[in-house]
C-alpha cells in the first residue's frame, strides 16, 4: 500500500494501490484519469511499463508527465518497428480509382472491397468474410457479396506485395504484426482512451497474460462490444482474491463501483474485476412470437408449393478472348521507338504497320546474315572446283566430300540468319538483298499478323525496348467468352443458355471448372452466340444463368436473411417460427432461388422478416 495524497479521492488511491492483474478505470474525460496513472506508475519506480496512447500528439504529451520507466507509444509505432519499415516507400491509403484499373471492376465494388478490408484490418479476424461487409449487402445480394469478398482478399493480398503499386495502410501493418501474436516485454500495460481502441488493439493487450493491463476511459461501450465481438478467451483474474490468470471460453467484465461519500466533480471511477459468463453459442431454432405481436409487425407469408421452375442466377461475368485471338505484340530486337501508328481501339487489318523502331542489334543480325551468305557463295564455288578436278583424276573424293559438308554448314548458318531476321519483321525481299551483300537498313516496322483491335498501347515514340518487351496488345472478336463466377456446387449443363444483363447479348455454356477461388466461387466459361460485338475483353458485366426446373424454391429476396455468414428462412409454426438454414443458388428481379430441407406445403415468411430475426436473435420480441 502507498502513502496516500490527501488531495486523491478514495476511487483514485484505490486504482494507485490495486494490486490487481487486470484493472479498468472508468471515468469521463477531464476527470483526472493520466494524473492517476502517473501516480499508479511513480508507485511501481521498479517496474517496466508501456503506456499506449490514442495518437501520436498524445503520446509525446505523455513522455514529459510520466517517470523514466514508463515508454509512451502507439501501437502503430510499435507495429512499424517491428514489420512496418519494410512498407516504408508504399504507405498510405489505396483510392478507389486504383482499384478499379487494376482489378478491371466497377467503382461501387471497388469501394465496397476497400471498405471491408478496413473492416478486416481493425477485427480480430484471420481472414476477410462476409462478417465485414454491411449486412444489407450480404441480404440483399449475395453472390454480388461473395464477389465483393474475393476482391477484397486479392486486394489485401497486393497490399501486401512490396512490388504493387497499391498501397498499405497502417492499419494493414498494423494487422500482420497483431497476427504474429507479439509478446510486448513490459511488467504492466496501461492502455488510455479504451473507448477508442480497435477490437484488434484490445486483442493485442488482452494477450499479454504475463503483464498487468489496465485499461482507462469511458468503458461501458467498450466493455460492451468487448463481450458481444470476442471471438477468442480473455483471461480470467480477480482483483480481491488475487487468484492465478486461467483461461475460460468467454468472459465479461463484472463492474463493481467504487463509490465516494463525498461529492465532488470528480466522477467515481470503477474499478473492474472479471467473472466468467457462459454465452450461447448460437441462438435456438425455434422461437415464438405471439398471435397478436405476429399481427402488430405486418408479417406477410409465402406458401410453398412445389420446387420452382428456373430462376436466373444473377452473377458477373468477365469478357474474354480466347488465348489464341488474344495477341500480344512484343519488340523482336532491342531499340528505340521512332513512331506509333496505331491508338488504343483502332481496328487493324493483317499486314497493317503498327510503330517503327531503330536498332543496333539488327544491323548486327543482318551483318551475321551477310557473312553467312559470303560464306555460303564460297563454299559452292569451292564445291563446284572440287568436283571439276575430281572429274579429272587430280583430286581425291574426299576433298569433294569435305567441301559438300562446308556448303551445308553454310547454308544452315544462311537460313538461321534468315529466320531471325524473319521474325523480326523483314520481308523476303529485304533478306535477299541482305545476303547478296546489299545495302543495310538500321530501322524496321512492325506489322500486325492478323486482323482485330488495339486493347493496349505500351509505348510511346523515343521509348527504349529490350528483346521481347511488350508494344502492344491485338484483340481479334471473331469469338468472345464470358467466364462466369458462380457459388460452389452450381449446376450448370453444357449447352445451357446464358444472357448479359441489358445487352442484346446470348451465349452457351461451355465447361464449369474443377477449381474453387478464395471466394468460394467455381468458373463457368460460357460462348457468346449473339451480340459480340458489343463486348469488350476484359469488360464486367451481369449475366443470368437460368437454373434446371425443380432445382429449388423461389421466395422473394426479403424472405432470406443472414447470421453468422449463413442464409436462413423463417418457416411458420404451430407457436411461433423456425429458422430453417438454406443455400442460395441465384436469383433475379427480386426473386431467389434456395434449396434445403423445405416442404411443399410449408409457409415462409416474406414481409418483416428483419423483426422476426430480432426476435430470433432475442433482440427484442418473441418470449
Amino acid at each position: 500500500m502507498t502513502r496516500n495524497n490527501p488531495q486523491n479521492t478514495a476511487e483514485q488511491q484505490a486504482v494507485i494501490d490495486s494490486r490487481g492483474r487486470l484493472v479498468a478505470v472508468d471515468a469521463f474525460a477531464g476527470t483526472g484519469k493520466t494524473s492517476t496513472l502517473v501516480q499508479y506508475a511513480l508507485a511501481r519506480p521498479g517496474k517496466r511499463m508501456l503506456y499506449i496512447a490514442f495518437n501520436k500528439s498524445v503520446a509525446s504529451e505523455a513522455k514529459e508527465r510520466f517517470p523514466g520507466n514508463v515508454e509512451c507509444r502507439t501501437t502503430h509505432s510499435l507495429a512499424y518497428a517491428a514489420i512496418g519499415r519494410k512498407f516504408t516507400d508504399k504507405l498510405g491509403n489505396v483510392p478507389a480509382y486504383m482499384v478499379t484499373q487494376s482489378f478491371n471492376v466497377t467503382t461501387r465494388r471497388a469501394k465496397l472491397a476497400l471498405e471491408a478490408v478496413s473492416a478486416f484490418l481493425c477485427s480480430t479476424d484471420d481472414e476477410i468474410s462476409l462478417d465485414h461487409l454491411d449486412e444489407e449487402l450480404v441480404e440483399g445480394n449475395y453472390l454480388e457479396a461473395v464477389a465483393v469478398v474475393d476482391l477484397a482478399k486479392r486486394l489485401w493480398e497486393e497490399m501486401q506485395n512490396t512490388r504493387s503499386p497499391l498501397k498499405m495502410p497502417h492499419d494493414g501493418y498494423l494487422k500482420l504484426w497483431a497476427q504474429q501474436k507479439p509478446r510486448l516485454r513490459y511488467d504492466i500495460i496501461l492502455l488510455d482512451e479504451a473507448q477508442d481502441t480497435n477490437p484488434i488493439t484490445l486483442d493485442l493487450v488482452m494477450a499479454q497474460t504475463h503483464a498487468t493491463v489496465v485499461l482507462v476511459g469511458d468503458l461501458q461501450p467498450c466493455l460492451r462490444g468487448a463481450a458481444q465481438t470476442r471471438r477468442q478467451p480473455l483471461p480470467l483474474c480477480s482483483d480481491v482474491t488475487r487468484q492465478p490468470c486461467s483461461r475460460q471460453a468467454r468472459t465479461f467484465w463484472e463492474h463493481t463501483l467504487l463509490s465516494s461519500s463525498r461529492r465532488r466533480l470528480w466522477p467515481a471511477f470503477v474499478l473492474s474485476t472479471w467473472a466468467t459468463l457462459a454465452v450461447a453459442a448460437a441462438p435456438a431454432a425455434d422461437f415464438v412470437v405471439p398471435p397478436a405481436q405476429l399481427q402488430a409487425l405486418g408479417v406477410g407469408f409465402q406458401k410453398l408449393a412445389t420446387p420452382a421452375s428456373a430462376v436466373g442466377a444473377a452473377a458477373p461475368a468477365r469478357v474474354t478472348l480466347p488465348p489464341e485471338l488474344d495477341v500480344l505484340v512484343s519488340a523482336p530486337v532491342d531499340g528505340v521507338v521512332t513512331q506509333v501508328l496505331v491508338s488504343p481501339q483502332d481496328a487493324v487489318k493483317p499486314g497493317q504497320a503498327l510503330l517503327r523502331l531503330v536498332s543496333p542489334a539488327l544491323g548486327e543480325m543482318q551483318l551475321r546474315l551477310m557473312d553467312a551468305g559470303t560464306r555460303l557463295q564460297l563454299a559452292r564455288q569451292t564445291l563446284e572446283r572440287e568436283r571439276r578436278l575430281f572429274d579429272e583424276g587430280i583430286l581425291p573424293e574426299r576433298r569433294v566430300q569435305e567441301a559438300q559438308a562446308a556448303q551445308r554448314s553454310a547454308e544452315a548458318a544462311t537460313r538461321q540468319a534468315e529466320a531471325a531476321l524473319r521474325l523480326a519483321g523483314m520481308s523476303d525481299e529485304a533478306l535477299q538483298r541482305v545476303a547478296a551483300g546489299g545495302r543495310l537498313q538500321d530501322g524496321l516496322t512492325v506489322s500486325a499478323r492478323s486482323a482485330g483491335w488495339v486493347t493496349a498501347l505500351d509505348v510511346r515514340p523515343g521509348q527504349r525496348v529490350r528483346e521481347a518487351d511488350a508494344l502492344l496488345r491485338l484483340a481479334n472478336p471473331r469469338e468472345v467468352w464470358l467466364e462466369i463466377q458462380l457459388p460452389v456446387g452450381a449446376s450448370v449443363a453444357p449447352g445451357q443458355a446464358v444472357t448479359v444483363a441489358g445487352r442484346d447479348v446470348a451465349a452457351v455454356a461451355q465447361s464449369l471448372g474443377p477449381l474453387v477461388s478464395e471466394g468460394q466461387t467455381q468458373t463457368l466459361r460460357a460462348r457468346v452466340t449473339r451480340g459480340a460485338s458489343s463486348l469488350r475483353p476484359g469488360e464486367v458485366v451481369q449475366v443470368s444463368v437460368p437454373r434446371a426446373a425443380g432445382a429449388g424454391w423461389v421466395l422473394p429476396q426479403a424472405a432470406v436473411v443472414h447470421h453468422e455468414g449463413r442464409p436462413h428462412v423463417f418457416v411458420r409454426t404451430a407457436r411461433g417460427f423456425t429458422a430453417v438454414p438454406v443455400q442460395v443458388d441465384g436469383g433475379a428481379a427480386g426473386a431467389v432461388q434456395v434449396s434445403g430441407p423445405l416442404q411443399a406445403g410449408q409457409e415462409v415468411a416474406v414481409r418483416a422478416v428483419v423483426a422476426l430475426k430480432s426476435a430470433w436473435l432475442g433482440h427484442g420480441g418473441g418470449e
